[in-house]
């Protein structure tokens, strides 16, 4: 959680440290750590987009219905 809050920039504005890289290469490895950054970053940047143009969701899901209910799989449109 220490990397996805310091490469998203939440809690820090000074990036991830050098302990809280090896510490994720530890635990992840390279090929794994590569690949969550660069989701941490890509969601990031949707999130920046969507807060600068105030987007709205196209789509939501009941948070009412039980969780067996067949139609909570189908997403219902947002009606303006």
């Amino acid at each position: 959680m220490i990397c996805v809050d310091t490469i998203g920039g939440i809690s820090t504005k000074s990036g991830l440290s050098q302990d809280g890289h090896e510490a994720a290469l530890h635990v992840l490895g390279e090929n794994v750590l590569v690949k969550a950054m660069m989701q941490i970053v890509t969601i990031n940047a949707w999130n920046r987009m969507a807060i600068a143009t105030a987007m709205k969701p196209l789509l939501t899901v009941s948070s009412r219905m039980p969780a067996s209910d067949p139609q909570r799989s189908s997403l219902k449109f947002l009606k303006e």
